[in-house]
This record gives structure tokens, sequence and C-alpha cells, in this order.
């Protein structure tokens, strides 16, 4: 039996290889029935629960669309690959959208989800909390910036363009938020 990073190469290999659209299809679900429990987890730690069936949905259309494109040569790569596509996606959903807010209901139900899954230790799980707890003590609109930065990944100049800021007063307030967030941790 092949290790699962080396099973996944062995598909996308087998895909990039295929002359038929009916095997290009059969190896396309292989992958994706690889790819989703984990680009899953990943998206819908990231985007509100009412979106996150459509971003992950765009995620594969996005992978699918330029598996051919794909130079890798191991598994891992191709994971890298796949995330970084969704991390454009999970932009692309929120430049769409209105700005994202930090909802602790959803978090909390992210992080029981998270205890069922490999790619969390339990001491990752532990400071996932702690921070949630900080962010729930911070004001709204200091969560709000902590979450976009660090959680969702956007860059200055995105949240910028999300709050209709420069990307220096956005980075700016980022780093008065982590000051609060410094103190809070000195209780």
């Amino acid at each position: 039996m092949l290790e699962p990073h080396k099973l996944i190469i062995e598909f996308v290999s087998f895909y990039q290889a295929a002359t038929t659209e009916e095997r290009r299809i059969g190896t396309a679900a292989l992958i994706f029935d690889e790819l989703e429990p984990d680009l899953r987890l990943f998206i819908f730690g990231k985007v509100h629960p009412n979106d996150a069936e459509d971003a992950l949905q765009e995620t594969f259309k996005a992978i699918l669309r330029s598996l051919d494109s794909f130079r890798g040569t191991t598994g891992r790569e191709f994971w890298a690959w796949c995330y970084q596509i969704a991390r454009k996606k999970i932009v692309d959903h929120f430049r769409a959208s209105s700005r994202v807010q930090f909802k602790k209901d959803e978090m909390a139900r992210l992080i029981r989800l998270s205890t069922r899954s490999e790619t969390l230790s339990v001491e990752d799980r532990m400071d996932l909390k702690y921070a949630m707890d900080l962010l729930e003590k911070c004001k709204p609109g200091c969560r709000d910036l902590l979450w976009n930065r660090f959680v969702i990944g956007l860059s200055h100049a995105e949240m910028g363009g999300e709050f209709s800021s420069k990307p220096e007063a956005v980075r700016m307030r980022v780093n008065r938020c982590l000051s609060v967030m410094r103190k809070l941790l000195g209780e």
C-alpha cells in the first residue's frame, strides 16, 4: 500500500497522462476523495459555514482546472499547491463579501471538529482555545482586525481595501490591537 502523499501524486500523474475524458473524470473523483476531508476542515475553519461549501467547491474547480499545469513531483508539493489555491479562493471570497467578523460560537464548533482531526495536536487545540478566549476579551474592532489578519490571513493591503483604509493605517491599527493583546496576556 502506498503512503497517502505518494498515492495522491500517483493519482495526479495518472490524471495528467489520461487520454480519455472518462479516465480523467474517474481519476479526478479519486483525487477529490483524497483532498476533500483536509480541505474541508481548512476552509470551514476560515469561512462562515453558510459560505464554506461554495468556497470549497470553487477551490476544487480551481484545482481541477489547473491540474494539468501542476509540475511538482511529490505529494507534499501537491498538497502545498492545493492549500495555496484554497487560500487564494478564501481571499477571493472575502473580497467579494463584506467584512468578516469574529464569531465565537462558530469557532467553538470548529475547535470541537478539530478534536476529530489528526492535523491538530492536543497542544495546538489548547493554544487555539486560549487564543479564541483572548480574542473574545478584545473590543469588537480589534477582534475583527486580528481575526482577518492572523486567522484568515489577509494582508494589510487586502484589509485596507476591505475597510477603505490605507495599508499603513491598517498595519498601525493591527499593531495597536496586538499591544492590547499583550496587555491581556499580562493579566
